[in-house]
């Protein structure tokens, strides 16, 4: 089991498995999959010991984020979610002009 997280270990965690400031949780997964992948102890080309030790490090590191992010609170204020949509051109025009029939379907 991953110590409880601090935002200093969480910031360590992000950064062993190469995370910017902000990432989605696909993001993490990717990364996390991609780092197993180099490092797990079946598959790695480093010496055993160290393979296990950085396999290890990169799970815990893992399940930090993991942990952290099914934490995290969610805003469901208008702002912060259109701030947060991808952008909708459709959308983005009708909130602007309106459904004006020579633009409209």
């Amino acid at each position: 089991m991953a110590p409880k997280p601090h935002y200093k270990r969480i910031l360590e965690a992000a950064e062993l498995l190469g995370l910017g400031r902000s990432a989605t949780l696909a993001q993490v997964k990717r990364k996390y999959r991609a780092l197993m992948k180099e490092w797990h102890p079946d598959k790695c080309g480093h010496e055993p010991a160290k393979c296990r030790d950085m396999a290890e490090k990169i799970i815990v590191a893992y399940e930090m984020i993991i942990e952290y992010i099914e934490g995290y609170k969610f805003s469901f204020k208008e702002e912060e979610v259109r701030k947060n949509l991808p952008v909708d051109r459709h959308s983005w025009w009708v909130d602007m002009y309106g459904e004006d029939p020579l633009w409209g379907r």
